[in-house]
């Protein structure tokens, strides 16, 4: 079999396998009903709408309190009146019985639910309104009301006294797990057979964390009987979303309730379009949340008093009453003591407020949402047909909306951003960016559908974009995670009524996904059905309509990949029909072609930084600066960190955000705007960085920036949470505005991130909060330490004193300053400089002063019970310890005839043996062994050990020589007595760690020696046989085209964004150890890609290989392809290396030694990676153009591979 035609069929076989991903991710398989008729019935084209508001209804509820004089407050606990009492047995009569699920097993709140409860004892029950509650509290935390552990049952009655429970005490059940949807059943059972009524409320309180679900329980323990992926992420068990779907299915079909007149959820982030849908069958009306709830929940007393004063009121209307009542009415705010208690503990503030001023400052954060369950049908409809349009349009904009929406707390992590956004936020944003009427005209129909659905809204000032409904977006990290952590089996009926996943997987794994990896056809042939009769079980009349719908989607410019997506998606065709007609083989093509990955954007590229002074002191700040190029650019941030000298780690002193010289701000929302030409960056710093006070204590910490605003900055930082009256310990984040604390938010998971359900936290005196200190662990390779270096810092003591911001002096020593850019996805690119700091008014670190040497052009960080004797006319500087025999002498010399850094490096090492040879009053002198690698600082060099006797008395030493650049070596002598040396290693290893070069224009990542020399040749082209390995055709495709030259080259001409092209030699089989080499260049677009692959290995469902690219504006990469994507081993990196120049050659070479690569440019190293993903396989090469107007063309020439010379 030819390898042509191996690789033709493979392509065939990928356009089959991809229409089964792209269809089978969301099909449940079972029998296929191939006989269903069809009647497709594709959209209409509309006008181009006038630009799209949000609704009135949705948005324009006041995030303000209103005036307490106009509320129906309830009444105070001293002057409440009584009315009729209800006995604890059921009224036949009763009008509503309002259901209290209170799972208090959590230390963070146990407290704020029992005083939730004693709201409710305010009002208690009535003739017309039963109030029972099913409690389980937790071991160890709040030990008032009672201080039992169990689960217990009560019928609410009224009780004027907010610190004890007096209410009817029904059943101790012991130790429930309240995450167990069993255990929701039987309470909701025993509700309604003890206390039937008219109409039946179910209020669940505990941790909630969005479609997941929520209600964990830590005791009796255990991941529950639902082996689902965000309970492993979690580590405890929860009520999760299909779970609570089936538990009130099961409660209704037991005990007869047709709906519940409402469901409402006091706990976090459940407002979203997934719980709702999961509620739709069970209930009337729902309340929920966004963002994260205050610990304040909802006001009980509020509402519940103006439901018994009007108990013939229905879901629609109790449920605005919740959210009017929202923290503007709560008791703890319009109560005198009770809002003294509540800013004593919150704000640390013992003067006077007015409940105006505390709800202002509580609900700025705050959402709540009603919403009539019956137009959740509408809005699952209307967010359909938005992803159908959306699967149309520029990914980029949707992406842009994606990344620019109001966003709600993340329960993932915080290494990516949170895939929790607005719904009418997002659609607003899609329609702005998009300009696609498509996209206008159903966005037009999500904000009807949201008027219609909800009820009643409110959001705070700093949730500006908040319309009412969330949704799930995630980023590419989070979808990839774990099949996007479980989504589709978590929010189950989510999933079998809406697009919305489907839709998520188009947009990340298809053709047109900016960051997916595929392997479509590079010249996609028209998608006319193979077979000229109807696939067996469809009728002939049903044939010609989806012919003829195909056809109309081939001729509109769609491939074989996205029609069956929009068959589905456009047309409505049954999916089960979708799924037949792709395994029947319906959209194969018979094209045989040139391999493509989707087409792509520029990627995010940073050129290396300038800095305007090596050395920052007080009063002297240093400007960095750099240059920015890409088309997916979000956010660009200043990064400061500091090497740690003790410790092989660089931790992160500050983050924050820097602005954009313009803005534009829809729905509340503002959000940068970046030319597409490129940007400049130039930003200020002086040595100074955060701290946390707490009236006693001073402790520094990273604040990191939650939300892009210029005005009123939002910052967090995160620590570990001890409570004063015992429990385990949380991960918490405690939020900063205008330089003081605001609020403490706990996770239910771990101590050192944050995942998990959060809830605030209301500190008591005595609590304490442990800052993390975060940096990158440098004792693991490449990207494995990113900030995985964690470790305690200061501890602040909550008491009287409020928590503040302050600034410090930063420490000395050595830094690193950097320009962090974020795309619309989430991923990051960097570029990074060392800076060193000297700070005399900051504290000496770790027993470790600075020193600086202006005249031999370094800094270093010495002992602070050393001293410095400098001889600068011989170029030399001892640092000596009096009370011990240590010296360390420091030298900068010459070597003008060495022809390279590492030549001079063993010249430099060389005359060091010479001159101790030399040295007469040295006896014994041995050197040990041969000299090595060595780093100092951030420089390569080489080290020698030795050892002599002195007086009569061993010593050990070494010798280091590192040469930052032609003409200046740093030579470096360290000795010490051989009894004392291993109690000062220590010591000298922090000295030569922290050792700088104050020389500018000096990058510590040094251009390296040249390739190894070919021992000998295993394959060569020359490029002038066709027939040598590489696919020759001449004639135009989509993409371009490929071909020989008569001139004996390769030569891609590629169009405008076609996707990435490559090809390989299929014949051919790499070593272990290899080098593969070739020459290359361009002419036309400068934003393009070009270069080597290698390690390939050929399948029947992808290729998987590494890369070695160069981009024309003079950057390289480098990457391996993983579960269908391309995973970035080295980050687009600006080389002065790269000839940029149009038709000017670059060589390209890549060195393998079994798992370890070198890469070169011209001649010179500029990475090396160890990887063991992929062995043997063949080679070839790869091309892109990421301009979106020019096209470009690439010529190779001169491809080797051969073993290397050692």
């Amino acid at each position: 079999m030819s390898p042509l035609f191996t690789r033709a069929t493979y392509r065939r076989m990928w356009i089959l396998l991809a229409g089964c991903l792209l269809v089978a991710a969301w099909i449940a398989c079972g029998g296929v009903e191939v006989a269903t008729p069809v009647n497709p019935a594709p959209s209409q084209p509309t006008p181009t709408p006038a630009p799209v508001e949000p609704p009135v209804e949705a948005t324009q509820i006041a995030a303000q309190p209103a005036p307490v004089e106009e509320e129906a407050a309830p009444p105070a606990p001293a002057e409440a009146e009584t009315p009729p009492a209800a006995q604890p047995s059921g009224q036949a009569g009763a009008e509503w019985t309002i259901m209290l699920y209170q799972d208090a097993d959590d230390e963070i709140l146990e407290y704020d639910i029992l005083v939730d409860f004693n709201e409710a004892e305010l009002i208690g029950s009535t003739e017309q309104v039963n109030i029972v509650s099913q409690i389980d509290r937790y071991r160890g935390a709040y030990q008032g009301m009672g201080n039992w552990t169990s689960t217990k049952r009560f019928y609410v009655t009224k009780d004027t006294n907010l610190k004890q429970i007096t209410s009817p005490e029904l059943a101790d059940l012991g130790e429930l797990n309240m995450a167990d949807g069993e255990t929701l059943v039987d309470f909701i059972a025993w509700a309604v057979e003890n206390y039937p009524a008219q109409k039946y409320a179910l209020i669940m309180s505990d941790h909630g964390a969005g479609w997941p679900g929520g209600w964990n329980d830590p005791a009796p323990g255990g991941l529950g009987r639902d082996q689902v992926v965000v309970a492993q992420l979690f580590g405890v068990d929860g009520l999760w979303l299909m779970e609570m779907d089936r538990a009130l299915e099961q409660a209704r079909r037991q005990t007869g309730i047709d709906k519940f007149d409402l469901i409402g959820f006091d706990a976090c982030l459940m407002g979203q379009l997934e719980v709702f849908t999961a509620l739709e069958p069970h209930a009337r009306y729902a309340v929920a949340s966004q963002e994260v709830e205050p610990a304040l929940g909802w006001a009980y007393a509020s509402f519940l008093l103006e439901l018994t004063e009007n108990p013939g009121m229905d879901g629609a209307e109790l449920s605005e009453k919740i959210v009017e009542a929202y923290v503007t009415r709560d008791l703890r705010i319009l109560d005198d003591e009770s809002r003294r208690e509540l800013v004593a503990q919150e704000f640390g503030f013992s003067g006077e407020t007015t409940p105006e001023e505390v709800a202002e400052a509580k609900g700025r954060d705050i959402t709540l949402t009603a919403v009539d369950l019956a137009g959740i049908p509408q809005v699952n409809a209307a967010v359909d047909t938005l992803a159908t349009a959306l699967a149309k349009t520029n990914p980029k904009a949707t992406s842009q909306a994606r990344a620019y929406a109001q966003a709600f707390q993340s329960i993932f992590g915080e290494e990516t951003p949170s895939p929790y956004i607005d719904l009418g936020h997002f659609s607003q944003l899609a329609v702005e960016l998009s300009r696609d009427s498509g996209v206008a005209d159903a966005a037009e129909q999500v904000f009807a559908a949201l008027k219609q659905t909800i009820v009643a809204e409110k959001h705070g000032s700093n949730r500006p974009g908040s319309t009412g409904l969330a949704i799930h977006f995630p980023t590419a990290q989070v979808f990839g995670t774990a099949d996007n952590f479980g989504y589709t089996t978590v929010a189950e009926r989510f999933a079998q009524v809406s697009k919305w996943d489907e839709y998520l997987y188009f947009f990340h794994t298809g053709q047109a996904a900016p960051t997916g990896y595929s392997r479509p056809e590079a010249a996609p042939v028209a998608a006319q059905p193979q077979a000229s009769q109807a696939p067996e079980g469809i009728s002939e009349a049903d044939w010609e309509v989806i012919q003829n719908d195909i056809a109309t989607l081939e001729n509109a410019g769609y491939g074989p990949q996205e029609i069956p997506l929009l068959l589905a998606l456009q047309y409505g065709y049954p999916l089960d029909l979708v799924q037949y007609l792709v395994e029947s083989g319906v959209f194969r093509t018979s094209a045989a072609g040139r391999a493509q990955l989707a087409a792509g954007l520029k990627p995010i590229q940073l050129t290396p930084l300038t800095l305007s002074a090596e050395i920052a002191r007080p009063g002297e700040p240093v400007t960095i600066q750099t240059d920015i190029n890409g088309d997916r650019l979000a956010y660009v941030y200043s990064f400061i960190g500091r090497f740690l000298p003790r410790e092989a780690a660089l931790l992160i002193e500050d983050i924050d955000y820097l602005a954009a010289d313009e803005s534009q701000t829809i729905g509340g929302v503002t959000y940068p705007v970046w030319s597409p030409e490129g940007v400049s960056i130039e930003f200020e710093w002086e040595p100074t960085v955060y701290a946390i006070s707490d009236g006693t204590n001073t402790v520094k910490a990273l604040f990191e920036p939650v939300a892009y605003d210029a005005e009123t900055p939002t910052y967090a930082v995160g620590g570990t949470y001890r409570f004063a009256s015992g429990g385990e310990p949380r991960f918490a984040k405690m939020y900063f505005r205008d330089d003081a604390m605001t609020e403490v938010f706990g996770f239910t998971s771990g101590i050192t991130q944050a995942v998990g359900a959060p809830r605030q936290i209301i500190p008591q005196a005595g609590d304490q909060f442990t800052v993390l200190e975060r940096g990158d662990d440098l004792t693991l390779p490449g990207e494995q330490g990113r900030e995985k270096y964690v470790r305690e810092g200061g501890t602040l003591t909550f008491g009287e004193t409020p928590f503040t911001l302050e600034t410090t002096p930063a420490p000395s020593g050595n830094y690193v300053v950097g320009v962090i850019a974020e795309d619309l996805d989430g991923r990051r690119y960097e570029q990074y400089e060392g800076l060193f700091v000297v700070n005399d008014e900051a504290a000496v670190v770790d027993g470790f002063r600075p020193y600086v040497s202006e005249e031999l052009g370094f800094a270093l960080l010495y002992p602070e019970n050393w001293t410095v004797e400098e001889s600068l006319p011989q170029g030399t500087v001892d640092f000596f310890d009096e009370a011990s025999s240590a010296l360390v002498t420091f030298s900068r010399n010459s070597y003008p005839d060495a022809p390279s850094p590492a030549q001079a490096d063993s010249q430099a090492i060389q005359e060091v043996i010479d001159a101790l040879n030399q040295t007469g009053e040295l006896e014994n002198l041995q050197f040990l062994g041969d000299a090595r690698d060595y780093v100092l600082g951030a420089f390569d060099g080489q080290t020698i050990d030795f050892a002599y006797d002195l007086n009569g008395q061993p010593y050990f030493g070494y010798a280091v020589a590192a040469t930052p650049l032609e003409g200046t070596t740093y030579v470096v002598l360290v000795s010490a007595l051989d009894a004392e040396y291993d109690d000062l290693a220590d010591e000298f290893d922090d000295m030569l760690y922290s050792f700088d070069i104050l020389i500018s224009g000096v990058s510590k990542a040094q251009a390296g020696p040249p390739p190894p020399d070919f021992a000998g040749e295993l394959f060569a082209d020359d490029f002038s046989d066709p027939a040598s390995g590489l696919i020759s055709d001449e004639s135009e495709q989509a993409w371009g085209r490929g071909y020989y030259t008569a001139a004996g080259q390769y030569r891609f001409d590629l169009k405008p964004a076609p996707g990435a092209i490559y090809d390989y030699y299929p014949d051919q089989t790499l070593p272990a150890d290899f080098l593969l080499q070739a020459t290359a260049s361009f002419t036309g677009a400068i934003d393009n890609a070009y270069g080597l692959i290698f390690r390939v290995q050929t399948g029947e469902e992808r290729d998987d290989f590494y890369t070695f690219r160069i981009s024309g504006d003079g950057f390289y990469t480098i990457e391996k392809t993983e579960d269908d994507e391309l995973l970035p081993l080295i980050d687009w990196t600006a080389s002065p290396l790269i000839n940029q120049t149009e038709g000017e050659a670059n060589v390209l070479t890549v060195a393998g030694q079994g798992d370890t690569y070198q890469f070169y440019i011209n001649g010179q190293q500029v990475d090396t990676i160890s990887d063991d993903t992929y062995g043997e396989g063949t080679f070839g090469l790869m091309v892109d153009n990421f301009d979106e107007a020019e096209p470009v063309s690439f010529t190779f020439d001169a491809l080797r591979v051969g073993t290397p010379a050692r």
